[in-house]
């Protein structure tokens, strides 16, 4: 009776990497490479023509990327990238995934690295991985996917569509230069070193992804003939690491949707076996019968997978954003190549034997020279993202703290926003005096907290850094005016504020801004110019307005300050503050009874007005009012019995109104544990020039209540 073979030694036996053709001839040289070099030297040259044309132009189609198509989901813009995105994916679900081997411009700089490479005696072994394929997937719903959901779940409407084919800024969402090389050489050369051929395709690019999925529902596939003998010429030759013999001996096709049909092996094969065709596509595709499914290799264990699954996702929390300059597509390539390099020189502390690229690292459980040199590497690289992910952290909290200081700052009294403030501040500063580089941006969050917490001096050492270099941002410009104007000097304020409207000459607060420095210099004249353009462009807002009125009126342009008042609380009917100024301008103008109609319009509109109750009672005292203030200082009095503001214009309407006397005398027959008439009556001693009583009562009550002011 014949051995029997379980099927772990059938896998085994049919896992042999490359058949052989008997007369071991090698594969020979595809020559649709040199039609492929040409079509991607032309798009490199297309991409160059784009460049020269906006140089030249001014204005040209916008940017012929996948990326852009992230504008389209978040804002509506149909640009050219979001057209060839969608055009892309529909060929490949037709035609397969030619797109990626014909018309990317990263794999060509994979593909010239791989070459470059293999002359360099340099032969990258593909790595294998059960757990970071999923890498592409992630970061394709993190971009277009997640911020739908927090679109959703905030509630708020998806964009009208409008057309963005043109633009005047065509690098406006692409990154600086130098990002730009060194994501050329991760993403590139480095992931392709260290993963092989096509690494960051596999185990990067997000819109990789979308082809990946949409080539299991193509019909058109790579192909096999009968005429196949699995010499294995044709998996020699892919640069997509796709074990093609095995896909064609299994399937009769290539399922693999990682083959990017770049035909090299169609025009390897000695007997012109395979061949593109259209037919069935790979999805529920099942095996030949007669044919085992070997069981897939990979390099690591799902254990050691797990470990480096989670340092890919510490490496990217280290990587993404890092200094306000790493994109989301360098920081998935760095994080995938710095896992795998810590993960790799790791193994120094718990196997035996080591091998680093051709590189014997550790034989027999001993550290060579260069295994020692590999592992004081990579003690510093795992220090490096430590320290990266400590910094990250740092800046997160900081912004997300700013965050916070900035939407109650508008609303909230300092006390409920100031310890945000100062949590913010100081993990900013952690930040900042832990990093040899200067971070605009932290500089200017930093510089704009001290401003808010009332430190202008310090603010603009903070301010004035950024300002080196971010000189084309009006904002920088704006928070050193702001700052300038804090400390006192309006002449900076000014120079500040009108670079920031030379910046941005459309901005309404800018202009409003340096309106007010103006105003501070008694350059009224031109602080109303630069008003009246701000209402031109949009001016809207009713304290805006409302400060303008008073400017006028500073200015002696009475009748136009109240016609705009006017204007703006006809559109601003319940706007409290409008309401009570317009009150206070009607009564600088000598129109009493409307003026304090209006006020008190706004104080019942809006009770707690600083100050407003007492500025209504004075006002009215000014203008012979005494009976009108009287009342509302009783009504008042009654509601906040220890606003010392109300209660020292009440007794003085109540002297004037005669009733000073009688009110000594009843409040004085109060019981004593009756806190706020006795505080009243304080305050009327005070009226009758009865100072001593008064401080009599003050310094029992005290006792009562620390908090209370002398009258």
């Amino acid at each position: 009776m014949a051995p029997q073979v379980g099927k772990r030694s059938e896998r085994k036996r049919q896992l042999v990497p490359l058949p052989v053709r008997p007369s071991g001839q090698k594969p020979r040289e595809s020559r649709r490479w040199r039609w492929r070099l040409l079509v991607l030297i032309g798009v490199h040259v297309a991409i160059a023509l784009h460049i020269w044309h906006w140089y030249a132009k001014g204005r040209t189609l916008s940017p012929v990327e996948p990326s852009e198509s992230m504008q389209t989901l978040e804002f509506g813009y149909v640009n050219a990238g979001f057209i060839l995105f969608c055009f892309a994916i529909l060929a490949t679900l037709i035609l397969g995934r030619f797109f990626c081997g014909w018309a990317c411009h990263i794999v060509a700089l994979q593909d010239v690295c791989g070459w470059v490479l293999r002359k360099l005696g340099l032969r990258p072994k593909p790595f294998r991985s059960r757990l970071l394929v999923w890498v592409p997937v992630v970061t394709a719903l993190y971009m277009f996917v997640w911020p739908q959901v927090v679109r959703i779940t905030e509630g708020r409407p998806f964009p009208r569509l409008a057309n963005h084919l043109m633009t005047d800024d065509l690098w406006a969402t692409f990154p600086t230069v130098g990002v730009g090389l060194l994501t050329f050489f991760v993403c590139g050369f480095l992931i392709v070193m260290l993963l092989g051929n096509k690494g960051f395709c596999t185990y990067g690019c997000p819109y990789g992804a979308f082809f990946y999925h949409a080539d299991r529902f193509a019909v058109g596939k790579i192909r096999v003939t009968d005429a196949c003998q699995g010499c294995g010429h044709c998996t020699a030759t892919c640069t997509s690491n796709v074990r093609v013999h095995e896909e064609v001996r299994k399937y009769g096709m290539v399922v693999d949707a990682g083959c990017m049909k770049c035909m090299d092996c169609v025009d390897v094969c000695p007997n012109g076996a395979l061949y593109w065709g259209i037919g069935k596509p790979s999805l529920g595709s099942k095996a030949r019968a007669d044919r085992v499914r070997p069981r897939p290799k990979y390099d690591f264990t799902l254990q050691e997978e797990l470990v480096l699954g989670l340092l890919v996702i510490a490496c990217f929390y280290a990587f993404y954003r890092l200094y306000d300059a790493v994109p989301l597509l360098l920081a998935v390539g760095l994080a995938v190549t710095t896992a795998y390099v810590i993960f790799v020189l790791a193994g120094l502390i718990y196997r035996r034997n080591v091998r680093i690229l051709r590189v014997q690292a550790k034989r027999n459980g001993r550290l060579t020279g260069p295994g020692a040199f590999a592992a004081a590497f990579g003690v510093g690289l795992a220090w490096l993202v430590g320290y990266f992910v400590a910094l990250q952290w740092h800046v997160k909290e900081g912004l997300y703290m700013l965050s916070q200081v900035q939407s109650l700052r508008a609303s909230a009294p300092p006390e409920e926003w100031e310890p945000a403030a100062r949590e913010a501040l100081d993990h900013l500063r952690w930040a900042s005096e832990r990093t040899p580089f200067i971070v605009a941006d932290w500089e200017f969050n930093i510089g704009s907290l001290l401003l808010a917490l009332g430190k202008p001096g310090e603010a603009l050492e903070h301010l004035y850094t950024a300002q080196k270099f971010t000189a084309d941002r009006a904002d920088s410009y704006l928070a050193i005016g702001d700052a300038e104007l804090a400390s006192m000097s309006a002449e900076k304020a000014e120079a500040a504020y009108r670079q920031a409207v030379r910046l941005a000459p459309t901005s309404v607060g800018a202009r409003i801004k340096l309106s007010g420095a103006l105003a501070t210099q008694n350059k009224l004249d031109e602080a109303i110019r630069e008003f009246r353009e701000a209402i031109r462009l949009g001016a809207h807002d009713p304290n805006d307005r409302s400060n303008f009125a008073f400017l006028l009126l500073r200015a002696g342009q009475r009748d136009e300050a109240i016609d705009v008042m006017r204007t703006v609380v006809k559109d601003a009917p319940n706007d409290a503050r409008a309401r009570f100024n317009f009150g206070m301008m009607l009564m600088d103008a000598g129109r009493s009874d409307e003026g304090l109609d209006e006020i008190e319009a706004g104080l019942s509109l809006d009770p707690a007005l600083p100050g407003g109750r007492a500025a209504f009672l004075l006002r009215a005292l000014d203008a012979g009012r005494a009976e009108r203030a009287f009342l509302a200082g009783e009504r008042w009095r009654e509601e906040r019995p220890f606003d010392h503001e109300i209660l020292h214009a009440w007794a003085t309407a109540a002297k004037v109104t005669g009733r000073l006397d009688r009110l000594c005398q009843e409040l004085a027959r109060r019981p004593a544990a009756d806190t706020a008439s006795w505080y009243a009556l304080a305050f009327l001693y005070v009226e009758r020039g009865e100072r001593a009583a008064a401080d009599s009562i003050y310094s029992v009550l005290l006792k009562r209540n620390p908090n209370l002011t002398r009258p």
